[in-house]
């Protein structure tokens, strides 16, 4: 139900685990287990990557669409967390 709760609604941890009265770790154990399964179970029926020459041809129209060279494909970003770079355009360490 928590993993139901997080993807369908787009709760994050905390919420989920107000909603249900677990602990946030349990949630992300929760939806760690629940992907993992999934995608053990289903990647290879539904998840390929291209072929070279799919590749090739997605590169073109990508660079095409967007004037960007070397994209082969792209995610939606939403559950990926990136940090901002320093104005230097480097990392900063921590």
């Amino acid at each position: 139900m928590a993993f139901l709760y997080h993807v369908s609604q787009g709760a994050n941890y905390r919420s989920v685990s107000n909603q249900f009265g677990i602990g946030i770790s349990n949630v992300s154990k929760c939806v760690h287990d629940v992907t993992f399964a999934i995608l053990r179970h289903m990647y290879k029926v539904y998840i390929r990557r291209p072929t070279a020459a799919e590749g090739y041809k997605s590169m073109q129209a990508w660079e095409r669409q967007i004037g960007i060279p070397g994209i082969v494909g792209a995610l939606d970003g939403t559950h990926i967390a990136i940090k901002k770079p320093s104005n230097r355009g480097e990392a900063e360490v921590y």
